[in-house]
């Protein structure tokens, strides 16, 4: 039986198919075929190989495109491939492989891929002495080449898990499935830490990122659950921080780099929220920011309440 991959993507190409069972240059060795369209016509254009490519590696079991960019899996080698378009031509660029001792057939099984970002799986990684527990590499493009920036695990830990069989990378999110038993682990690049301290009526107000973490990339903070219709404001920097700013109140941001002036929905106590979207500026590659609101509330210990502090590393 010949196992088969595809992924789509315009332009270019339209459409890459792996043929992980494919006999050349070796049994099982595997390939990729790339296609491009033009109207109703699909026309073959390249047929692609590993470099390194020997018999049973099963190249091409997994396969993603997005514009110029090619990830393709080769498990039986513990290995995935990335290729780069030049115009005409798809070039391998570089060979990806597991971090792990020793070999495990599933690092390539899944892999996705979003932008600068990139997430291979590997379903039978031994991890701690624990057999076929799985993991997922998440990867970044620096422009160049694509760095390791993480590597994730499911918790607890169980044997024969076979974490990160399925893989999807969208924005700041990692989802990674186990579909033999039904459960999939969502990971986001957006990190909410301590708490912040209550206004009127006990409300504790919070803060919240969502979006594409990424240079250029549109992130929206919330504001949720504060004193409606009250000022708040919005504090940014890079490092964390833990203030008193009374005996429950604390600065969870410092040195303060920015403020954002805000005024959350009107309502009652709790019933106060906003969402802000904006562009991330160039420059903040390789950062992490931070974020922490406070929210004029004269119900609070000190006639302001403070969110959760909430953090994001920016591709």
């Amino acid at each position: 039986m010949t196992r088969t991959s595809s992924a789509w993507c315009s332009p270019p190409p339209d459409a890459v198919i792996g043929a992980s069972s494919d006999d050349s240059p070796g049994f099982d060795s595997g390939s990729a075929y790339v296609f491009t369209r033009s109207g109703a016509n699909w026309s073959f254009q390249q047929k692609i190989t590993a470099s390194d490519g020997t018999a049973g590696g099963l190249f091409g079991w997994s396969v993603d495109v997005e514009n110029d960019r090619m990830l393709i899996g080769r498990p039986f080698a513990d290995a995935a491939y990335a290729f780069s378009f030049d115009g005409n031509t798809w070039n391998e660029t570089q060979k990806l492989t597991s971090t792990s001792a020793g070999f495990s057939p599933g690092f390539g099984r899944s892999l996705d891929l979003d932008g600068d970002k990139a997430v291979v799986g590997d379903m039978a990684e031994n991890v701690f002495g624990v057999d076929n527990v799985g993991a997922a590499y998440l990867y970044r493009h620096n422009g160049t080449a694509w760095v390791l920036k993480d590597k994730l695990l499911p918790l607890p830990l169980a044997e024969g898990m076979n974490f990160a069989e399925t893989l999807v990378v969208d924005g700041g999110d990692v989802v990674a499935g186990i579909p033999s038993n039904g459960k999939a682990y969502v990971y986001s690049a957006f990190v909410p830490y301590l708490d912040g301290c209550p206004g009127t009526g006990g409300e504790l107000p919070t803060v919240s990122m969502s979006g594409r973490p990424e240079t250029a990339g549109v992130v929206t903070v919330r504001i949720d659950n504060g004193l409606g219709g009250a000022a708040s404001l919005l504090l940014v920097g890079t490092q964390a921080a833990s203030i008193p700013a009374s005996s429950i109140c604390t600065l969870l941001v410092s040195p303060i780099l920015a403020t954002v002036p805000l005024v959350l929905s009107a309502g009652g106590p709790g019933a106060g929220s906003i969402a802000v979207s904006s562009a991330l500026p160039a420059g903040l590659s390789g950062t992490t920011i931070r974020l922490q609101a406070v929210v004029q509330d004269a119900g609070s210990e000190v006639g302001i309440s403070f969110t959760n502090g909430v953090a994001a590393e920016i591709f």
